[in-house]
């Protein structure tokens, strides 16, 4: 860690437990410093998103020692599987995206983010994620894109003292990438942490600060990145990954039989419409 840098947690215990009994081996411990860049990288299973709900909230956890240099944070955290419990429907979402007339108690984006963030912000972050007209749409006519990105802008508004991203980069395509990580840096220029839980080594963005890997339920020794080299560091995580089994020949090609047709597909004067939005309007193709 930086000489004089704020330590927000310090994971001092040499197993973190969490709800159901789960339990994390940290035998080298870690620590968490302000306005920096974690990423907790491994693959699927390997404890990540339980240590980082242990971040969250497993301070009260008798078993778990962690302490920091401030009284208390402001921890937020998302998760993508969660993006719809923001309307209180969840159970409903996907009836309800087919069932048009059913709107009357799906509240519109504007609705949600009401008395919630700066309206000067939220118009800029929405401009720069190429989502500036969603503010009057209802929730349940936001694309998944949409949505993902709508929960980004709304967490990262609310400047916390720490902020843990489940996946951050899944749906986001590479110009969104780009301008979601200038979001991040504008709100790690503030002093908020960031902590990205990611299952690729592809993912870890060039500013990340600290990669923490970790294996079957454990938590591998903090990699200093500037120390290391963006590159070496990145490379070191890729043994946390089982590679997929080489293909060496292919089966035997087997030539189908001609079909002779002149047509394969076809749309005459199609319309489609979502909501009041016309998708298709009488398309020949």
């Amino acid at each position: 860690m930086s000489n004089n840098s704020r330590i927000l947690l310090r994971a001092v215990s040499p197993q973190l437990k969490f709800i159901g009994g789960i339990s994390i081996e940290n035998p080298h411990t870690f620590s968490i410093e302000q306005g920096k860049v974690y990423t907790i990288i491994g693959e699927n299973g390997s404890g990540k998103t339980t240590l980082g709900k242990i971040i969250e909230g497993g301070w009260n956890f008798t078993t778990n020692k962690i302490e920091g240099d401030k009284k208390s944070l402001n921890i937020e955290s998302v998760e993508f599987s969660d993006i719809h419990s923001l309307t209180g429907f969840s159970g409903a979402y996907y009836q309800q995206r087919f069932e048009s007339m059913m709107n009357d108690d799906i509240p519109t984006v504007a609705q949600l983010i009401a008395d919630k963030i700066d309206a000067d912000t939220w118009e800029a972050m929405c401009s720069n994620l190429n989502v500036s007209d969603i503010a009057h749409k209802r929730i349940n006519y936001l694309s998944s894109g949409e949505l993902r990105k709508f929960l980004l802008i709304n967490i990262l508004t609310a400047r916390p003292d720490i902020l843990i991203i489940d996946n951050p980069y899944i749906g986001l395509d590479a110009a969104s990438r780009d301008l979601f990580n200038e979001m991040l840096q504008q709100v790690i220029n503030d002093g908020t942490t960031i902590i990205m839980l990611l299952c690729s080594p592809n993912d870890v963005p060039p500013f990340v600060d600290y990669i923490i890997p970790m294996t079957h339920l454990a938590i591998g020794e903090t990699i200093d990145v500037k120390q290391a080299g963006f590159d070496s560091a990145v490379d070191s995580c890729r043994s946390l990954f089982t590679r997929p089994q080489q293909i060496t020949t292919l089966p035997d090609w087997q030539v189908p039989d001609e079909i002779s047709f002149e047509t394969a597909f076809a749309l005459e004067h199609c319309n489609v419409m979502y909501g009041k939005n016309i998708i298709l309007n009488e398309v020949d193709w």
